[in-house]
């Protein structure tokens, strides 16, 4: 699975954070995955994180990027992300992306609508497919679509206070373990 997030704000995708209308969220979405993210419970706001993201813009003149949403939070009518872009992967044409639009289930539709959408197929894989990513993104038990399915080498879970700390920590394993690897969540109080 992967999430699939559109904005038509210029220059948002070089900003820390943004911030999507509920009403927005599963747009684009099968009816399985809405059934599975109608909530947000905490066990689910996991299971988002730990999918990749496309990060788009409306239209097709833009370059995407592949990255990781980092914390999820609901603020009354919206919903406030903070992710970052996965460095080891840089900025794709959308040209580029435009033939495997149909295996991403990424309708052409969508393109032209601000929307969160989660999508039921493997972001990494499709993208190796053409060439786009590096086989290291690729996992060899394939895409699975549960947390508790996915095999990870580290975890790390810790208080919002020690996180300064904690994330030297967590970029030095990272460094030595390939991409997807770790899983790192910060407790909110």
């Amino acid at each position: 699975m992967y999430n699939l997030l559109v904005t038509a704000r210029e220059g948002v995708w070089n900003l820390p954070a943004y911030e999507y209308d509920k009403s927005r969220f599963l747009e684009y979405s099968n009816d399985k995955e809405k059934a599975l993210f109608k909530s947000f419970t905490a066990e689910n706001i996991e299971l988002l994180k730990s999918f990749p993201c496309l990060f788009a813009y409306e239209g097709t003149e833009e370059e995407v990027r592949v990255g990781y949403i980092r914390s999820i939070k609901e603020r009354g009518p919206t919903l406030f992300i903070e992710y970052e872009f996965e460095s080891d992967i840089d900025p794709i044409p959308f040209s580029s992306l435009e033939p495997i639009l149909n295996v991403l289930d990424y309708r052409k539709s969508e393109t032209y609508r601000t929307h969160w959408a989660v999508k039921d197929e493997d972001l990494f894989e499709r993208l190796h497919s053409v060439k786009l990513i590096d086989s290291k993104f690729v996992r060899p038990e394939g895409n699975t679509g549960k947390l508790e399915e996915l095999r990870f080498k580290a975890a790390f879970s810790f208080p919002g206070e020690l996180r300064n700390r904690v994330s030297k920590i967590v970029e030095l394993v990272k460094d030595e373990l390939p991409t997807g690897s770790v899983l790192s969540t910060t407790l909110e109080n």
